[in-house]
């Protein structure tokens, strides 16, 4: 794979993580309500689903992910009832000033899981990866070291991008001092949470 090669695919890569989406708003909505590290645990099950997804593709599977799609429907519905149920939950939780209450999270197994099962609820990101990679390499003349490559670049924007609107979402936080402030906190962050939900079940 040359330079010219990985460069044009990173910047596919980071255009496509730029369009808004169930990760990016979930990744957004997460820091809001629990700060920038719940975000960031949230992205690595991120990484792993779309790694997966790029592996299908790579490896030609393509076919197996279409024999699964009663599978990646089921995780779809999951997935989209588990965001529906955070967004309902922030809005229905009492308003506590964030100064008194720490920054917490469901815990990074959580988080991570949760992110897998909302990246592996899209299985039209499968559909990119296999109609992208044709465009910039081979794919039958791929070796490990072009894998290891793209795979760290799919990291790379990933983790880039993504956390970037994260940790601006998490330094909002610090605007929201008073009870009726993070009763909008909560109920924008949960709103997100429904909307990625409804974004899910609706593609």
């Amino acid at each position: 794979m040359t330079l010219e090669t990985a460069l044009a695919f990173a910047l596919g890569m980071v255009i496509l993580t730029l369009t808004p989406g169930p990760s990016m708003l979930t990744t957004i909505a997460k820091s809001l309500a629990s700060g920038f590290w719940t975000g960031f645990q949230y992205n690595i099950g991120v990484c792993i689903g779309d790694l997966i997804f790029l592996m299908l593709a790579i490896f030609g599977l393509q076919i197996v992910a279409e024999l699964l799609g009663e599978v990646f429907f089921v995780v779809k519905i999951v997935g989209a009832a588990y965001l529906l149920w955070l967004g309902v939950k922030l809005w229905l939780t009492k308003p506590v000033p964030l100064e008194a209450r720490p920054v917490t999270s469901k815990g990074p197994l959580k988080e991570v899981m949760a992110g897998i099962l909302i990246t592996l609820g899209n299985p039209k990101v499968i559909l990119f990866y296999g109609a992208l990679l044709p465009t910039f390499v081979d794919l039958d003349s791929l070796v490990a070291s072009d894998i290891a490559i793209l795979s760290g670049i799919v990291v790379a924007a990933i983790v880039l991008v993504n956390n970037f609107y994260g940790l601006m979402a998490a330094r909002a936080r610090k605007v929201f001092r008073s009870a009726r402030a993070v009763q909008v906190l909560n109920r924008g962050a949960g709103s997100v949470m429904i909307g990625a939900g409804v974004f899910i079940v609706t593609r």
